[in-house]
């Protein structure tokens, strides 16, 4: 009895996961879209037609100085004098540090009494060589010890000089790595200068648009920190190599305004406005379907609709250049692609 009980029960069970399943799949049928080709959709359409596309093209961007350098020492010794601070706006050739040139000074005064000797002693091994009272020898001997003599001194003259250390070009000082008394080796930075009398604006151009840009071209360039203002740039550098995302790294050197405004860091923009195409068959933007690499387009055709592919040129805000693939006068659907499928009947709008 209890065995005829349980068959019962599994038999109940499977029946009623059965009926279940049969309800939930004709709910999930109920649910899906099936395309119905006979059914028509109200649609809006736009005629092909040729047109002067323009457009007005903002490329964004960040400040960079045109010249920024760690200064470095080029000689030993220990600083006795400072000649700059942080954040100070030095002029080229303004010193920055000067090191001890004690030691360098009394070499020079050494080397220039032993040249007075060897001047000397040339000078009366000439007169006694025209005699024949010297060996000629001995006078080749005082010419090389005059001339070596002189370029050690040259050598030391140089390296006080080195003892000097200036600014190779104007510019503030951003950062300062030394203070009186340090001790300085060859190659060790002192200041970080930064030159912002004029500054790089960096931009991202994409692919598209780079061969719209040529070195030397002159651009209107603004920036969100000075509202109002614009500054006059050039193009300097177009980059040979994209990033991953295919955009091209564009440099426009822009003159900083006389209170040195623009900051590097800052964001900037350029602006192009300018006529990208002329008589050009285009269609609207609201007609693309896709991207402009794989670019679709509904066309009304004998009261249908007909997925048509085409190839895509110039983009703008509002239209997209038509290069193959599409004819003046045919009607694109501009609105109600959402509910149309290839060779669904529509109905065109009134205008």
């Amino acid at each position: 009895m209890k065995k005829i009980l349980i068959a019962l029960l599994a038999i109940a069970l499977v029946t009623f996961t059965y009926f279940k399943l049969k309800s939930n799949q004709q709910e999930v049928k109920a649910k899906v879209f099936y395309n119905n080709p006979e059914k028509t959709v109200l649609v809006e359409t736009e005629m092909l037609e040729n047109r002067t596309l323009s457009g007005e093209q903002t490329y964004l961007g960040t400040f960079e100085p045109v010249r920024e350098n760690k200064i470095a020492a080029e000689s030993q010794g220990k600083v006795v004098s400072v000649g700059v601070a942080e954040g100070q706006f030095i002029k080229q050739g303004q010193l920055i540090a000067k090191l001890d040139d004690e030691m360098l000074n009394l070499q020079l005064e050494a080397l220039q009494i032993n040249q007075e000797s060897t001047q000397k002693d040339l000078s009366r091994y000439t007169e006694l060589s025209k005699g024949d009272a010297i060996a000629g020898v001995q006078v080749e001997k005082a010419e090389i010890g005059t001339r070596s003599n002189a370029v050690q001194i040259k050598q030391v003259k140089e390296q006080i000089a080195r003892t000097r250390i200036t600014a190779p070009f104007s510019g503030v000082v951003t950062m300062r790595m030394f203070d009186l008394g340090s001790v300085l080796a060859p190659g060790v930075p002192l200041i970080q200068l930064t030159d912002i009398s004029s500054l790089k604006l960096a931009i991202n151009v994409p692919e598209r648009d780079v061969i719209k840009f040529k070195v030397g071209q002159t651009m209107n360039v603004s920036t969100d920190a000075l509202p109002g203002l614009q500054f006059s740039g050039k193009v300097t550098e177009i980059a040979v190599k994209g990033d991953a995302s295919h955009n091209f790294i564009v440099k426009v050197l822009v003159r900083n305004s006389s209170g040195n405004q623009l900051r590097a860091g800052m964001y900037g923009s350029v602006l192009r406005n300018q006529n990208l195409s002329s008589n050009s068959l285009a269609l609207p933007r609201a007609a693309l379907l896709g991207s402009t690499k794989d670019a679709q387009a509904y066309v009304v055709e004998n009261g249908k609709a007909v997925l048509k592919a085409f190839q895509a040129g110039i983009v703008t805000e509002d239209y997209v250049e038509v290069i193959a693939g599409l004819s003046p006068g045919q009607k694109v659907v501009i609105r109600g692609q959402v509910n149309l499928r290839d060779g669904n009947n529509v109905q065109e709008k009134a205008q």
